[in-house]
């Protein structure tokens, strides 16, 4: 049980950084720009980059049935 919580915890803090990456970013953002892949990501670093295009191409593939 330990164990799982340990995990758990650093899952989270592991994804804590590339959050809050993403949100200052977004917050960074103009009203009128729209918080797009590529304008979010003009904003980041290339590793927190690399993990929301990994995310958005797991996405699409869920989407689109395969």
């Amino acid at each position: 049980m330990i164990t799982t919580i340990d995990n758990f915890t650093k899952q989270i803090l592991g994804n804590l950084k590339p959050a809050t990456k993403i949100f200052l970013a977004m917050a960074r953002m103009e009203e009128t720009e729209k918080p797009t892949l590529l304008a979010i990501s003009n904003r980041l670093d290339s590793e927190s980059t690399a993990g929301i295009t990994e995310k958005s191409d797991k996405i699409k593939s869920k989407l689109s049935g395969n």
